[in-house]
């Protein structure tokens, strides 16, 4: 049997300590598995597991600044090449082999920060307006934790938000309009053949893209961003597998084609040994955490605005004499 693959990926990498490994990306394909990975001395390694012997494909060291690369794995028989931005990596004994220092295409990116900091502390005297602004906070928290429990139990907030009615609700008495700023890669160029499976990054605060647009909640949930056999899989799919199938609300069997599509490529798809659903959601909580600033805003601001006429009319209360209820009869001219 043939075993032939290629992957292409934007990511950010870090060499692990010396004498360990960290995993890149894992894949599965009908005829083998591939796993890259990144060695403490800096060195890469490919590995293809099928049916017959395992191959293994040792290259140079490689020095990042902890930029993002694209990364490029081509493997046919027993033969495998490897690129980082464009650069073909030599094959061989790793010590032999001179260090590459590969040039990324961003300056090292700032470590992400939480967008609400102190909203747990907030309140709304308005129970919908209350709870969506502790939503809001556990899912700023949720979305730094890089964890693949947490980020589960993040997509029952999202599944509560964009598609229960939480944020209708709690928009109730402002009536704003949401603006959903994504990478725009729905499409890939006509010369670039359609691939067997096909994640796509939509949050611009991870990786940026040569265009950016903003879209409404509708349009974001009905967005395509996974690809897998030629089936679609849009952000209300991934939300709804990880919320309904992978136990962010609910622990069974896909229900839906969508929520097929989203678990196969988790099976055949990993980055960083990581489903690729999770690292989808990370970002679907980003750009849901930005474009919802507005109506965080308008809650505060009125909270606030509420606090501060309380205190007045507490203030204007203090110069009021009230009559006492203990008054003598004589003093009101009764004998």
């Amino acid at each position: 049997m043939t075993t032939s693959g290629t992957l292409a990926l934007v990511c950010r990498f870090q060499t692990p300590p010396f004498g360990a490994r960290a995993p890149i990306f894992k894949v599965k394909t009908d005829s083998a598995v591939a796993n890259l990975f990144i060695h403490g001395d800096g060195s890469l390694s490919l590995t293809l597991e099928h049916s017959g012997p395992s191959h293994h494909f040792h290259f140079q060291r490689v020095q990042i600044d902890f930029g993002y690369v694209i990364v490029v794995a081509t493997w046919k028989d027993h033969t495998a090449s490897l690129r980082l931005n464009g650069v073909e990596l030599l094959s061989g004994d790793p010590s032999l082999l001179p260090v590459l220092a590969v040039e990324t295409r961003e300056h090292i990116a700032t470590p992400p920060q939480q967008i609400f900091p102190g909203l747990r502390e907030a309140f709304s005297e308005h129970k919908a307006e209350a709870f969506f602004l502790r939503a809001i906070a556990d899912l700023d928290e949720t979305a730094l934790k890089n964890d693949w429990y947490e980020t589960l139990r993040g997509s029952a907030i999202m599944r509560q938000l964009l598609l229960d009615g939480m944020l209708s609700r709690a928009n109730t008495r402002f009536c704003l309009k949401f603006k959903f700023r994504i990478n725009d890669v729905e499409e890939l160029p006509a010369d670039v053949p359609s691939p067997e499976s096909h994640w796509f990054n939509l949050d611009p605060g991870s990786v940026t893209t040569r265009e950016i647009i903003e879209i409404n909640r509708d349009a974001f949930l009905a967005r395509k961003c996974m690809l897998f056999k030629g089936q679609a899989a849009s952000v209300k799919d991934v939300i709804n597998a990880c919320a309904n199938s992978k136990g962010g609300v609910h622990y069974g069997p896909a229900k839906t084609e969508g929520d097929r599509t989203v678990i196969a490529l988790d099976e055949a798809f990993k980055v960083s040994d990581v489903d690729i659903s999770y690292v989808s959601m990370t970002g679907l909580f980003r750009i849901t955490l930005v474009a919802l600033k507005p109506l965080v805003s308008a809650i505060l601001e009125d909270s606030k605005k509420q606090e501060n006429e309380r205190g007045s009319r507490k203030r204007a209360g203090k110069g009021v004499k009230l009559c006492s209820l203990h008054t003598p009869l004589a003093s009101r001219g009764q004998t």
